[in-house]
């Protein structure tokens, strides 16, 4: 126990060295470019990098590199109430909105399952989505929410929740193919109504140059910095200097999303697809950090709860342990090591046999 005990002492000296608590306290963190963006929306100056470090000097007193707004317009308008507030009074609006989505998220799947419970909160990524200034609880709030009216045969209404997680579309963009694979007609046509409705609402908030604008920010390798950092396949580039990152990265991607699809034609139930998409969607996605592996407590609720076969489970299991997320943030070339073990998670959905059981009794941890 004394051994065990050092480790973790050990363990969380990392996680709070590497969160910078000065940061969360002062909000000079990835939320200044969210600020930014309730500013700017409706201006040219929304994807400028000049008008970001303008909000960011007028705010802070000082620019934050590589923190410019960086999402699609809807969101920015959603924000705008933000920006009627000083700063400080912003940050704190929004550090209990963040906080409120996750406390609703460990209320609803964990409070009755002591194995989960303990995983998740000691998950660190508990700790670098505040102290980063960052909204990835929102997104596992609405994903989650969404499983839960999919559970309760609301469909359509699961796939509009699950269009509000376009605010980081990257963490969910293999959920449409599982989707289709299990034939969910409706939640997709839910999903394709309400991400219309924000495609609209970004052309209602910042004109029809914004799709040109967007992209540019997007391919400016200043905005992706520390791909040593990343737990996608972009830390194996990282890991890799020799190699041609970019090609590299670019044909894994497709390997696992044709992976990924053959995974979710084996799952016997489209809760082990819907799980088993948010972690192939993170390994292909191109920009991410370790905060954006909070939202992995999500598909350890569901294999857990539902009859997935041990080995989904134990995978979920280990992706969640405290010290995994934490090979991230030490960087290169442990980092690498992070998503090798989400790829083998996901090959593993993918080469299993299918099982004549569909029981319902979960799985203990």
């Amino acid at each position: 126990m004394l051994i065990a005990a050092i480790c973790a002492a050990a363990l969380w000296a990392i996680v709070l060295q590497a969160v910078k608590p000065e940061r969360f306290l002062t909000g000079a963190n990835d939320f200044a470019q969210l600020y930014a963006g309730a500013r700017l929306v409706g201006t040219p100056g929304l994807y400028s990098v000049e008008a970001n470090e303008r909000v960011h000097l007028e705010t802070l007193g000082y620019v934050i590199p590589s923190v410019y707004y960086s999402r699609l317009p809807f969101y920015a308008w959603m924000l705008r109430p933000l920006a009627g507030l000083p700063y400080q009074a912003a940050y704190w609006t929004f550090q209990a909105l963040s906080a409120a989505c996750l406390a609703w998220f460990l209320w609803m799947f964990v409070r009755d399952r002591l194995d989960v419970a303990i995983f998740a909160f000691l998950y660190p990524p508990l700790v670098f989505t505040p102290f980063n200034g960052q909204d990835v609880s929102m997104v596992l709030a609405l994903a989650a929410a969404g499983y839960l009216l999919m559970e309760r045969e609301r469909p359509f209404t699961a796939g509009l929740v699950w269009a509000l997680c376009a605010i980081k579309p990257h963490l969910v963009l293999l959920l449409p193919v599982a989707l289709i694979v299990h034939r969910k007609w409706r939640a997709l046509a839910g999903g394709v109504a309400g991400g219309g409705v924000l495609i609209a609402l970004c052309y209602l908030a910042q004109g029809g140059n914004w799709m040109a604008e967007y992209g540019a920010l997007l391919g400016s390798p200043e905005l992706h910095p520390n791909p040593q950092l990343m737990p996608n396949f972009q830390a194996v580039g990282a890991a890799l200097p020799a190699l041609d990152a970019g090609w590299l990265v670019a044909m894994a991607s497709v390997l696992v999303a044709a992976v990924a699809a053959a995974a979710f034609r084996k799952s016997e139930h489209w809760a082990e697809a819907f799980a088993l998409s948010l972690p192939a969607s993170l390994l292909i996605s191109v920009h991410a950090y370790a905060q954006d592996t909070l939202l992995l407590l999500l598909p350890l609720v569901v294999l857990s709860r539902m009859a997935a076969r041990p080995a989904m489970v134990r995978f979920a299991a280990l992706m969640t342990m405290p010290l995994t997320p934490v090979l991230v943030v030490v960087g290169a070339p442990w980092s690498a090591v992070y998503p090798a073990l989400l790829a083998a998670w996901v090959t593993a959905g993918a080469l299993r046999r299918r099982s004549a059981k569909t029981g319902a009794d979960p799985c203990t941890i």
